[in-house]
């Protein structure tokens, strides 16, 4: 999404510059390529995970360089640590909230603060209706924007093939994906329990992502008797390109705003089958674009599976008209229009 907003607005005449701030050691070059090779400047910092004083007093430099009019805040760090470093400068702030991490602790904590303080910025977005309406609560309606992901391709699905053997996929016979980070809200674990209700069924399924739970799911699928059957292909840059590997696309989430690989698998032309959550049933439709169930309902999403598994033609065409949909209705320009008039409103709240 940042990417391809990034890039979007530089192609309109725009001055942009992404600051990505990141743990030592963590490789942002794919993420920061595609930016970089299209204009934008980019611009990263290392910090450790809790050197909060060392981010602020560098941000804060960065920003008196830039001079930006706009700062588009993604999350709860950047919000917190550097929202008024930012409106100190007399720059507007945007902040946009894609969702939450249903994560207990520290980030569950830190999430609740950042939701109670959104109405410290110019401008907030909300990806999703039921996120909207959740930020009602504390964020005045003349502030809050529903703006949905858009689709921004960055780079082109591999064929079929190529993508099979990238992933170390058997050349035929049916392969479920799934894409995503290793934590609880993106419901890997109910992903293997799904497929296990489908034991029974020749299939294959792959995860593409990691994270923190990947040794517990790792242990699940072995419990659950798939350890052969569940290739666990770890993070790999730009996986987006890799879907139509997939016959079908399963979506497990427990909590989502508007996926981006959801978007990446209709546009790879992949077969969807989802849990409705979040901004996911505005996207496809049950019946006519994919199969979309209950959220956590692994029993009706099994069902879908299997159903989706056997029925080639439905399948092609379910995905066919899910391709339609996402350039009819989550075209990019369309999206940058409405980013470029909540900046404008937001720089003329600041004055």
């Amino acid at each position: 999404m940042v990417q391809g907003l990034a890039i979007g607005l530089v192609r309109r005449g725009h001055r942009v510059t992404v600051l990505g701030t990141h743990v030592p050691g963590a490789d942002l070059e794919p993420f920061f390529r595609p930016m970089r090779d299209a204009g934008v400047a980019v611009l990263g910092m290392a910090f450790g995970g809790r050197a909060y004083l060392a981010e602020r007093k560098a941000v804060a430099a960065a920003f008196d360089t830039l001079a930006a009019d706009v700062v588009h805040a993604h999350g709860y760090r950047p919000d917190l640590l550097h929202r008024g470093a930012a409106q100190r400068r007399g720059m507007a702030v945007v902040s946009t909230l894609h969702g939450t991490s249903q994560i207990r602790g520290l980030p569950g904590l830190y999430e609740w603060i950042h939701e109670r303080t959104l109405r410290r910025s110019e401008a907030v977005i909300a990806v999703s209706k039921p996120i909207e309406s959740h930020l009602l609560r504390h964020v005045r309606r003349e502030r809050l924007h529903l703006v949905q992901n858009a689709w921004a391709p960055i780079d082109q699905p591999l064929p079929r093939g190529d993508a099979r053997r990238t992933l170390g996929l058997p050349a035929d016979g049916p392969v479920i994906g799934w894409v995503g980070r290793l934590v609880p809200v993106k419901g890997p674990d109910l992903f293997l329990e799904t497929l296990h209700a489908i034991r029974e069924r020749p299939w294959t399924a792959c995860i593409v992502g990691d994270g923190p739970e990947r040794a517990a799911l790792e242990a699940q699928a072995t419990t659950l008797g798939l350890g052969d059957r569940v290739r666990f292909a770890g993070a790999i840059p730009d996986a987006g390109r890799l879907i139509p590997a997939f016959d079908l696309f399963a979506l497990t989430s427990r909590s989502e705003g508007t996926p981006i690989a959801l978007l990446e698998a209709i546009a790879a032309g992949t077969a969807v089958a989802a849990f409705g959550v979040g901004g996911v049933p505005l996207v496809v439709q049950d019946g006519a674009e994919a199969w979309v169930r209950a959220p956590g309902a692994t029993s009706a999403l099994a069902e879908a599976f299997a159903e989706a598994l056997a029925q080639p033609e439905t399948r092609r065409a379910r995905a066919a008209a899910a391709t339609v949909r996402l350039a009819r209705d989550f075209g990019v320009e369309p999206w940058l229009d409405r980013h470029e008039r909540i900046y404008r409103d937001a720089i003329s709240r600041r004055r």
